[in-house]
């Protein structure tokens, strides 16, 4: 049986192991803080640009709803053209 003075120095010993894991582990905890945080302000970021991409297609779709609204009166206008061009041109015979 180990006498006291062993168990204490092996007790030591482990303590030290554990300390040093703990420290390992608090170094990587704070690495991955950071990386957490880092990456939240890239998300926020990416948000920000959603929202700004979001309102400009919210801009362009008004945009091409009134450009085919104007395309639909020039087709109307075009076709009334055509009828009265086939009104007044004589056909061969």
């Amino acid at each position: 049986m180990p006498t006291q003075e062993e168990r204490l120095t092996a007790l030591e010993q482990a303590q030290a192991k554990f300390g040093e894991a703990v420290n390992d582990l608090n170094h990587h905890v704070t690495i991955l803080i950071g990386v957490a945080s880092r990456e939240e302000w890239d998300i926020r970021e990416l948000k920000g640009s959603f929202r700004a991409i979001d309102g400009r297609m919210g801009s362009l779709e008004g945009r091409m709803g009134s450009l085919e609204g104007r395309f639909e009166t020039q087709e109307k206008k075009l076709d009334q053209v055509l009828l009265l061009l086939n009104m007044f041109t004589p056909k061969p015979e």
